[in-house]
């Protein structure tokens, strides 16, 4: 069945502000953008991050009314779109975030139908089928993160953490695997040898 749009009234007060507001915007900062933004400059795309936030933040509230308050970098679908399997080249892979785009409007309108139809599937095959969606980005990121000597404690520490779905103070795995792999990586950073070379000069 269609959904059919209904307007409600919005109302503002500190209080929801303060209990809700601030922490969404906490969960889609640490939850979301920063592995969007790590998702894309591992992809090789070097847009700036200041950009986005403010893109996404101006669209969100003019989004709002219509039910559409929570814009932002979508880390998963940002994986499934600027990887190899989108294409080949990296310059037009933008159309498969249009197709997607277009898919989510489309499931969008009959929302209560489609998730009808998923809760009558096993949680394990709904698993399996996000794991196989992104095998391949999760492969190139897990390649990548241990690929050096060097930063590949900090690495693994960040997927483990990541991986394990922990979640606590209200922030999800991917900040506190965040948080965890940059203290690793300052940790080992300390702890590894400085190398003096000697120099000699001659008169």
């Amino acid at each position: 069945a269609w959904a059919t749009p209904q307007w409600i009234v919005p109302e503002f007060s500190l209080s929801a502000t303060l209990s809700l507001a601030l922490p969404m915007l906490l969960v889609a900062l640490t939850g979301q953008f920063m592995p969007g933004i790590a998702v894309l400059r591992g992809a090789g795309y070097t847009t700036p991050a200041s950009p986005l936030i403010t893109a996404s933040a101006l669209v969100g509230a003019l989004l709002a009314p219509f039910g559409c308050h929570g814009l932002n970098l979508a880390a998963v679908t940002a994986s499934l779109c600027t990887g190899r399997e989108a294409h080949e080249n990296p310059r037009k892979r933008y159309v498969a975030a249009l197709s997607g785009s277009l898919l989510y409007l489309l499931l969008g309108m009959a929302g209560a139908t489609v998730v009808s139809v998923f809760a009558a599937f096993p949680q394990a095959l709904i698993a399996g089928l996000a794991g196989l969606a992104l095998y391949g980005a999760i492969n190139d990121a897990l390649v990548r993160s241990v690929s050096d000597a060097k930063d590949r404690d900090a690495g693994l520490f960040t997927f483990l953490v990541t991986a394990s779905g922990v979640s606590f103070l209200g922030l999800s795995a991917p900040f506190w695997g965040l948080l965890l792999g940059l203290t690793v990586h300052v940790v080992m950073l300390k702890r590894r040898p400085v190398s003096v070379c000697a120099t000699s000069t001659e008169g």
